[in-house]
């Protein structure tokens, strides 16, 4: 009896060491898991700070957007960028008010530009794009590497049907 006792508490104690074995590992995983989710909550916070101030510039961008566009309308004026490169134009709501063009209808290019303009000064518009392009210095934004125009009514008053 004494034999099985010992083989009973040996036995024990080895399942005791395979449970302290157990026990560290599972403690070991469990720290590993509380560090993942501290680093998880940490970049789920930057998100949502990130996300609070992409909201917060997006609304700041509408905001000036729609001061640029009541400018625009007061002024009876429009602004448009030209990537010279692709030859497209991109125009602000300011410009199809004042030609009376539908935003989803038509869309500004440097050929449809030059076709809304009176047959007799469509050399002259082409001239003076041309003589902008080599005199860019006022007109260039080196920023965005685009050609930057505003005409006021009275331009398109003169040159457009």
């Amino acid at each position: 009896m004494n034999e099985e006792l010992q083989s009973s508490n040996e036995e024990l104690q080895s399942s005791n060491e395979e449970l302290e074995t157990t026990n560290e590992e599972l403690q070991s995983t469990n720290e590993e898991l509380q560090t993942a989710y501290a680093e998880l909550r940490m970049a789920y916070e930057e998100r949502e700070h990130q996300r609070t101030e992409l909201e917060d510039l997006r609304n700041e961008l509408q905001h000036s957007n729609g001061l640029l566009e009541d400018a625009e309308k007061s002024a009876k004026m429009g602004s448009w960028l030209w990537d010279i490169s692709t030859r497209k134009i991109e125009w602000s709501n300011g410009c199809y008010l004042l030609f009376g063009l539908d935003k989803d209808v038509f869309h500004p290019s440097y050929e449809a530009f030059i076709g809304l303009a009176q047959d007799n000064y469509r050399g002259l518009l082409e001239e003076q794009l041309t003589n902008l392009l080599h005199n860019k210095a006022m007109w260039w934004s080196t920023k965005t590497g685009h050609l930057v125009i505003s005409f006021k009514e009275l331009f398109f008053s003169l040159l457009w049907r």
